[in-house]
């Protein structure tokens, strides 16, 4: 981690990106080109935080679900523990933007358009493929509830589609 002085405060940095802190007004808005930034900053957050979540993934897939933590991570990034929690909420968020970004992988849009048994083997097939690209992820993912929204979305893509095909849902 690096700090950038800028008069009596502070910014921390990874790899020289920026990842926020305290900076003057003056420098801050002078770093964005004169522009105020009230839009920005949760634009440049969510940056950081997918940043940091892509890293968690490339930490798991390199060295296994079992060497995961947020040390280990922060230490990846090259900055402390408790920088992260800038942008995450803890561990859990993490591993549900792991989980995440696996699902993104699965392709679900032969629901939209091709008969139910051809979508499902479609989709299976990019299932399996995106765990065969993160094997490790699946000790992880599979002893964690699903929150995130988006991910039961997709989910509920292909339970819809099926239910829409005559399948139960119970």
């Amino acid at each position: 981690m690096a700090l950038v002085l800028w008069g009596d405060r502070t910014r921390h940095t990874v790899r020289g990106e920026d990842l926020g802190g305290t900076g003057s007004r003056r420098a801050v808005r002078a770093a964005r080109g004169g522009k105020s930034g009230h839009g920005e900053a949760a634009h440049t957050a969510a940056q950081h935080t997918d940043r940091i979540i892509r890293e968690a993934l490339a930490l798991i897939d390199a060295e296994g679900a079992g060497a995961f933590s947020l040390p280990r991570l922060a230490a990846r990034l090259g900055i402390r523990t408790p920088s992260l929690y800038h942008h995450v909420t803890g561990r859990a968020a993490v591993v549900e933007g792991v989980r995440r970004l696996v699902v993104e992988e699965m392709d679900t849009s032969a629901f939209a358009d091709r008969p139910w048994d051809a979508a499902l083997t479609a989709w299976a097939r990019s299932y399996r493929d995106a765990f065969a690209r993160h094997p490790h992820t699946i000790a992880l993912l599979a002893t964690t509830t699903i929150s995130s929204p988006a991910t039961l979305a997709r989910y509920e893509t292909v339970l819809g589609a099926l239910a829409r095909s005559g399948w139960s849902r119970c």
